[in-house]
């Protein structure tokens, strides 16, 4: 008798955030620096900014309440740069169930360095290209930090 497989229920789900970074002098030299945080919920990494949809939000909407909810920053300490929104699609499993993700991120600069971490998280870093690539567990949040990255390059950021 052949054993009967059993098909793992699949929600989807779909997440808006942004690449957050601010300009900074360091050592007399101006650089762009990264906002990464450190989640612990359900797994210890570091992301950017960002969280699932509610009913009747368009993705901006949504990228804004999860930015103000997770960093304490405002509409008014944001600058978000035109052209730049990029989506990331993956699959993990939660409690049991597989989940199939939609990411999508915009790209904003801040005007401040100031950050008031959620509950969600433990620890925040601003951070250059090159250490925030090495603070990714998942390959990616380092895709999406290179895309944004050339991005501002292009436009002479």
């Amino acid at each position: 008798m052949a054993e009967k497989k059993t098909q793992m229920k699949t929600i989807r789900e779909k997440s808006v955030g942004a690449v957050i970074f601010r300009r900074a002098n360091v050592g007399g030299k101006q650089k762009i620096l990264y906002l990464i945080l450190h989640y612990h919920i359900h797994d210890n990494y570091w992301e950017f900014p960002r969280g699932g949809m509610e009913k009747d939000e368009n993705e901006t909407q949504t990228a804004l309440r999860e930015i103000r909810e997770e960093t304490g920053l405002k509409e008014t300490d944001l600058k978000f740069v035109g052209g730049f929104r990029a989506a990331m699609h993956y699959f993990y499993t939660l409690e049991g169930t597989r989940r199939s993700k939609d990411a999508v991120y915009f790209l904003a600069e801040s005007k401040t360095d100031v950050i008031k971490l959620s509950a969600e998280h433990i620890e925040f870093k601003w951070l250059d290209y090159d250490e925030a690539l090495k603070m990714f567990k998942f390959e990616n949040a380092r895709d999406m930090l290179k895309s944004a990255h050339d991005f501002l390059a292009a436009k002479g950021f």
